[in-house]
């Protein structure tokens, strides 16, 4: 655990020197610079816990737990800038039920159907749940009005 918080500390000061905040690029760009990140931090969760031996589903399950705290204080300091408070992290926690649903369903599918890998079915998973990502946290969760 204390690794964890060492990296996201790590990450933080990246992103300050970069300075991504104040960047003018759309937002879309932004979310997808830190998304990247956010999505090595929670395929490498779920690789582990796969590796470990548990079961895709509860790798899946433990990842987006995990995730969500991350997620939230990266998009959220990040991308959508402004003011947060425990509304705006149930909106968030709602968007990743939703998108833990639709990645536990299209994983499910790959893996019982298409027998593919539950490593490759995770990566195959990211593309629709990076785009749901998206609509929910630009539209629903962190929207301007």
């Amino acid at each position: 655990m204390r690794n964890y918080f060492k990296s996201y500390r790590y990450f933080i000061e990246l992103m300050s020197l970069l300075n991504l905040k104040r960047i003018c690029l759309p937002r879309f760009i932004k979310f997808i610079a830190v998304g990247i990140f956010n999505t090595i931090f929670s395929y490498a969760l779920y690789a582990f816990f796969l590796f470990i031996g548990t079961s895709y589903i509860k790798a899946l399950f433990y990842a987006t737990i995990a995730s969500v705290i991350f997620n939230y204080f990266s998009y959220g300091n990040m991308v959508f800038v402004g003011d947060k408070d425990w509304t705006m992290f149930f909106k968030f926690f709602i968007s990743y039920l939703l998108i833990y649903s639709l990645n536990s369903f299209g994983l499910s599918i790959l893996i019982n159907y298409y027998f593919v890998n539950p490593y490759v079915g995770q990566v195959i998973c990211i593309v629709p749940c990076v785009l749901m990502s998206w609509l929910l946290m630009n539209y629903l969760v962190f929207k301007r009005l």
